[in-house]
């Protein structure tokens, strides 16, 4: 190009010819015509979400990690935890959060002290999900990503949406107003699509699901136990799956084997080695389990 006009730099050009323009115009007008169509909002695969309006919340702690281990080190020292516990939680919730941190960048906590809380919604891996949709119940201690994106990596395989809903550190789901949050999780699915949700729990999450899956069979197409169940209760009908470790001694494994003696073909039942916190010990080996389960439901 030439300059119009001598000045600092030269600053103004002359402009190309015509025919090169038109061309230009012409180009960038088939682009837009046949481009694929741009996302109005890019939604994150890991988001928090207001249980009770719909709308985006905010997590109560900026680093879930950080939060987690300086805990989980005090817990191991005080000897709340029994010993065989007390030495596994901390190196495995680190291996645990290392391995997040890694596949997902860091991700938003719905971590919070007492109930209500905000969902924590974990988006499929790929762009449609499918009709299955997964609530995960946490344990005692609250709501943390890192076990949410362990039922969510289960998922996977079926493309599937998993919501964790929180109530606060108690976890006790059986009480009104937890029962109310999970409610709303199995909504917030059915809102986006979810025809056939499973409802997992762990620790006091399996406890809790124990008691209320005779409430919850007549709409939930199955149940997933992980370390715990109540003394007393049995399966519904529905397909259930019960995941229980060999040397845990915080939801000793005779009461898993007891809820499902007796039960029918619909109840699988998976026993492993590790302590109560197998879930983050054994975490490649649960997934599978769960995924094959899930797997064989939509046959």
């Amino acid at each position: 190009m030439k300059c119009l006009r001598r000045e600092r730099g030269c600053a103004a050009m002359t402009p190309p010819p015509l025919p090169l323009t038109l061309a230009a115009c012409l180009a960038f007008a088939a682009s837009m015509l046949f481009a694929p169509p741009l996302r109005a909002q890019h939604t994150p695969r890991f988001h928090l979400v207001d249980a009770r309006t719909g709308g985006a919340a905010q997590p109560a702690i900026p680093d879930e990690a950080t939060f987690v281990l300086t805990t989980a080190q005090l817990v191991a020292v005080s000897g709340r935890l029994p010993p065989a516990e007390s030495r596994v939680v901390v190196p495995t919730m680190r291996a645990a959060y290392a391995r997040l941190l890694r596949d997902e960048g860091a991700v938003p906590s719905p971590w919070t002290a007492e109930p209500p809380g905000p969902m924590l919604v974990i988006e499929p891996p790929r762009a449609a999900p499918s009709s299955v949709g997964i609530v995960f119940l946490h344990g005692a201690g609250g709501s943390f990503a890192v076990q949410c994106s362990w039922l969510a990596r289960a998922g996977a395989r079926l493309n599937a949406r998993t919501v964790c809903p929180s109530a606060g550190r108690e976890a006790r789901w059986t009480a009104a107003a937890d029962r109310a949050e999970l409610d709303r999780a199995i909504a917030y699915l059915r809102a986006h699509g979810a025809t056939h949700i499973y409802v997992a729990g762990l620790s006091n999450g399996a406890v809790g699901l124990s008691r209320l899956a005779q409430r919850l069979a007549r709409t939930i197409d199955g149940f997933m136990l992980i370390s715990g169940a109540a003394a007393g209760t049995r399966p519904t009908r529905r397909p259930t799956l019960v995941i229980q470790s060999r040397d845990d001694h915080m939801t000793p494994p005779r009461l898993a084997r007891a809820y499902v003696r007796g039960a029918g073909r619909h109840v699988r039942y998976v026993e492993l080695d590790g302590t109560h916190f197998v879930f983050a010990e054994r975490t490649d080996a649960l997934c599978t389990a769960i995924a094959d389960w899930l797997d064989a439901q939509q046959r």
